[in-house]
């Protein structure tokens, strides 16, 4: 049995790892009961001017709308830094020899934010969530999908038909809709 210096071995070692990152995993994850979701709340019901529930009787229960001017103030400022440029993403080379996989790079990711997705919406609302809560999230991915088509000839030979049959089978990318 593999111990350490401190005296645990191996498998408790391996254990508390495992404890520390689902410890890790659950405090990271927004379920209903957790402190990241209370923020949230608050959050939102300071964004919305809602009351704050600790109004008393005969007086004021006024609430600002502050939250909700500095969240929108803030939104093209930082739209700006993405959208300023054509290139929302950038892949910078290495070397010499990364040039040209870098420049096919930013232009696949770039054409599946604005063309694909609705590039700037998406960026907004990502903006937002990050000015009103603790954290916000995008999720994007490329799904590949392989799409058959068929077409009739009439008057081809066998070895014609074969070879249309393999030139009509294509395989098209299509991006899904984020998150």
């Amino acid at each position: 049995m593999v111990t350490s210096r401190k005296g645990q071995d191996k498998r408790s070692r391996e254990e508390w790892l495992k404890n520390f990152v689902s410890n890790k995993i659950e405090n990271a994850i927004n379920n209903e009961d957790g402190t990241v979701s209370d923020l949230r709340s608050y959050n939102f019901d300071r964004y919305y001017g809602k009351q704050y529930g600790n109004e008393r009787e005969g007086f004021s229960k006024f609430t600002t709308r502050e939250v909700f001017e500095a969240v929108e103030w803030a939104i093209p400022s930082v739209l700006r830094v993405f959208t300023s440029n054509q290139n929302a993403v950038e892949f910078i080379p290495h070397n010499e020899e990364d040039e040209e996989q870098a420049q096919q790079e930013t232009d696949v990711a770039n054409y599946y934010i604005h063309t694909e997705n609705n590039g700037f919406l998406l960026l907004h609302n990502w903006t937002k969530d990050l000015l009103m809560f603790p954290n916000g999230y995008v999720k994007a991915h490329v799904e590949e999908k392989e799409v058959e088509k068929f077409a009739r000839f009439r008057g081809e030979s066998p070895s014609q038909r074969t070879i249309s049959r393999i030139l009509t089978v294509c395989t098209q990318r299509k991006s899904t809709k984020p998150d």
